[in-house]
């Protein structure tokens, strides 16, 4: 999931004016760039990480007794 103005720039789907916007936005701003891609490396280091995500399903299997 990002967050508008966090891990990227969200638009409407289907708004080409807004996608243009976003993307003349984003050239315009390196510094912002750099940010929210740091900022979406750390979201993904403490979410979705292979290692996270097998222990989050072992997790889930270990309480339905699957596992």
């Amino acid at each position: 999931m990002v967050v508008d103005g966090v891990q990227g720039t969200l638009v409407a789907a289907g708004d080409a004016e807004a996608l243009a916007r976003a993307i003349e936005d984003l050239v315009r701003a390196p510094e912002r760039v750099r940010r929210m891609g740091e900022a979406s490396r750390c979201r993904y280091q403490q979410h979705f990480t292979p290692e996270r995500f097998s222990a989050a399903l072992l997790s889930v299997l270990e309480a339905e007794g699957l596992a």
